[in-house]
């Protein structure tokens, strides 16, 4: 009703303002302001608006909140269309919204007025099959690419999450697993045999399951007991999958009330640096570091020291990678176990190895 109203009486406003300056300095005048002030409101809208993407170029950059930002840049395309609109109020208007003090005023207010709801566990939507309400521990099962998202996602909110969260690879389910425990099959086919007897075991002893898959078996096993699951898109090596693996636990997590939302905003600002760095490390000459390194490791048994358990899990990614795509042997430690177990040995074996630390 309101949107209708502001449709009929803005118009008639300008039409109204118009006459009346046009009465006091002529029509011609009159035009000439109405051209000037698009021309400069085109010029303003232009350059602040680059300085807005530079803004929220910078928040992903720093993985700070890019929200202020953003809505300072959908303000500025707003007075853009006001000021290329012939009239006075809607010029008006549309000069104020290219002052920044105007524009943080309008940005608190309508945060104040958005009310933001929370999802808890207690309040699922109705698509979910299944409460997970009571739940105090998560198990990731999985093998190969599928499992190495669950240590992705252990890496990246080991320090928030407040439940015990474990990662199982094979055929043996955890004796402590019971109907308070959450179990994520991932299994990108939905055919890997040791998930699949997983499944079974998790389903004798009442837990909570969801799966990850793009169907096979477990998606069947997932329809026929009514388990929750998300599809991911198939036609992909499960190792190039890694994303479709880790995010869904992510938002599976956020939707539980188990973490927070801040992920969101480094998730977008990685993707881009993926995007970017794809391009340089996809080049076949010295200027691109990885291709530099295939040279270092070629004809040699790379062997990958990892200085943390959160880098651990990239060393074993890493280690998963050059195995499997480049069909040579590799090895992984973390220190300081490794200087216990692998510096000694390899110092007296009469084999060429590439050894290199992550840190």
């Amino acid at each position: 009703m309101w949107l209708l109203l502001l449709f009929i009486l803005i118009p008639l406003l300008e039409i109204w303002l118009f006459i009346l300056l046009g009465g006091f300095i002529g029509i011609y005048p009159t035009l000439f302001i109405i051209l000037l002030t698009a021309i400069l409101g085109t010029f303003l809208v232009k350059t602040q608006g680059v300085n807005v993407l530079k803004e929220i170029q910078s928040k992903f950059n720093e993985l700070e909140n890019p929200t202020e930002p953003i809505v300072h840049g959908a303000m500025i395309l707003f007075a853009g269309a006001l000021l290329l609109t012939p009239g006075f109020f809607t010029d008006t208007v549309g000069f104020l919204l290219l002052l920044p003090k105007v524009r943080r005023a309008a940005f608190f207010w309508l945060r104040n007025k958005v009310n933001l709801v929370k999802y808890s566990s207690s309040e699922m939507s109705s698509g979910d099959k299944n409460k997970y309400s009571d739940i105090n521990k998560i198990v990731v099962a999985g093998m190969g690419g599928s499992a190495i998202g669950g240590d992705v996602v252990y890496s990246l909110i080991g320090d928030e999450i407040k439940i015990p969260y474990f990662v199982i690879r094979g055929y043996n389910l955890p004796a402590w697993v019971d109907s308070r425990t959450l179990v994520i099959c991932s299994s990108y086919s939905g055919n890997t045999e040791e998930t699949i007897e997983i499944f079974g075991k998790v389903k004798s002893v009442d837990a909570k399951v969801s799966a990850i898959t793009t169907g096979g078996r477990i998606g069947q096993l997932c329809e026929k007991y009514s388990f929750d699951r998300v599809i991911i898109p198939s036609g992909l090596q499960p190792r190039a999958a890694l994303a479709f693996s880790f995010i869904p636990i992510l938002f599976i997590l956020l939707k539980l009330n188990i973490i927070s939302n801040n992920f969101l905003v480094w998730l977008v600002s990685t993707s881009e640096l993926i995007k970017h760095n794809r391009i340089m490390y996809s080049k076949k000459n010295d200027d691109n570091p990885v291709w530099l390194l295939a040279k270092k490791i070629y004809n040699k048994i790379p062997i990958i020291y990892a200085d943390s358990d959160i880098l651990n899990t990239v060393a074993v990614r890493l280690k998963g990678q050059i195995c499997e795509n480049s069909k040579i042997l590799a090895y992984h430690n973390i220190f300081p176990l490794s200087l216990i177990h692998i510096s000694e040995p390899t110092r007296r074996t009469p084999i060429s190895y590439a050894v290199f630390c992550l840190k």
